[in-house]
C-alpha cells in the first residue's frame, strides 16, 4: 500500500511536469487574483480581523475552485476548457467549485482561529493572569494526563476519518455523485491514504518553497528595504499553495481512480 501510494504521488509530480505549461497557463489567473486579494489584506487593515479576512479572500477561492476543476476535468477527460454547454459539465463544474469554495472557507477559519483567535486570547489571558497576580495553574496528575492523550488521539484519528471530506469537489467536479463516492470506498482506509499522500506531497513542495525563500533572501536582502521585502515575500507561499492545489488534485484524482480500480478489482474476483 505504500510503494502503491508514492508511485500515485509520484505520478502526479510527474503528471504536472509532463503538462506544466498548460497548467501553468490554468493557473495564471488565479495566483494574480489570490496576489492582489492578500497585497489587499494588510492595506484595508484586515490583518487581525480574521472574519473579514477571510470573508475578503472569498473571489479568490471562487476562481481557485475553477482552476482545481479544470485540473480535475483535464486530468479526466482531456478537456482544456469545460464544454459548459452541456448541462451535466455545468452541473459537475458549479458543484466541484461551490464545494471547493466551502472547504476552503473551513479552512481559512480554522486557521484563523488556530494562528490567530487562540494565540491572542492565550496571550490575554496570561496578562490578565500577570496584572492580577494569579498562580499559573497545577501540572495535571497522571489520570488527567492519560485522558488527555486519550482525546487527543481521538481528535487525530477523527481528523484522519474525516480527511476525505476535505477533497469532495475532486469527483464532484468529474459528474460524480459525493454521496456514492463515500459509499463506495471505505472510509477511514480511504482517508488514510489521502492523508498520506498529502504528506508525501507536501514535504518536496514545502522543501522547495522555502528553499526559494531563503535564496530569495540572501540575493534580495541587500537590494530592498527590508519592510517592502517582507511583504514581497509573505506573499509567495499563498501563491505557490496554489500550485501544490493543482498537484494534490492531480494526486487525489489518480488516487481516487486507483482506489475504484481496486475496488473493481476485488469485485470481479469474487463472483
Amino acid at each position: 500500500m505504500a510503494m502503491d501510494l508514492i508511485d500515485v504521488c509520484a505520478g502526479s509530480y510527474a503528471a504536472f511536469w509532463r503538462s506544466r505549461k498548460l497548467y501553468f497557463a490554468f493557473a495564471l489567473l488565479p495566483m494574480a487574483v489570490k496576489t492582489v486579494f492578500l497585497a489587499l489584506v494588510p492595506v484595508l487593515g484586515l490583518t487581525h480581523e480574521y472574519v473579514w479576512t477571510v470573508l475578503f479572500l472569498i473571489p479568490a477561492m471562487f476562481v481557485e475552485g475553477w482552476l482545481v476543476v479544470r485540473v480535475v476535468r483535464y486530468a479526466l477527460f482531456s478537456e482544456v476548457f469545460p464544454p459548459l454547454a452541456d448541462p451535466q459539465v455545468r452541473r459537475a463544474v458549479t458543484g466541484g467549485i461551490l464545494l471547493y469554495v466551502l472547504i476552503a472557507l473551513f479552512h481559512a477559519g480554522l486557521q484563523a482561529v488556530i494562528f490567530g483567535v487562540m494565540p491572542e486570547a492565550a496571550g490575554t489571558t496570561a496578562q490578565n493572569a500577570e496584572f492580577s497576580g494569579e498562580l499559573p495553574p497545577p501540572p495535571p496528575d497522571g489520570v488527567s494526563r492519560y485522558l488527555f492523550m486519550a482525546g487527543a488521539l481521538a481528535l487525530i484519528g477523527g481528523f484522519i476519518w474525516l480527511f476525505r471530506l476535505f477533497w469532495v469537489y475532486v469527483p464532484a467536479a468529474a459528474g460524480q455523485s459525493v454521496r456514492a463516492f463515500l459509499a463506495d470506498l471505505p472510509a477511514f482506509r480511504t482517508s488514510l491514504l489521502m492523508f498520506g499522500a498529502w504528506i508525501f506531497c507536501l514535504m518536496p513542495f514545502l522543501m522547495c518553497v522555502l528553499i526559494a525563500l531563503n535564496l530569495l533572501v540572501i540575493i534580495l536582502g541587500n537590494v530592498f528595504p527590508p519592510e517592502p521585502l517582507t511583504f514581497g515575500l509573505s506573499l509567495i507561499p499563498g501563491v505557490a499553495f496554489t500550485l501544490f492545489s493543482i498537484i494534490m488534485t492531480l494526486c487525489v484524482t489518480r488516487l481516487i481512480q486507483a482506489l475504484y480500480k481496486e475496488k473493481e478489482d476485488r469485485d470481479h474476483s469474487r463472483s
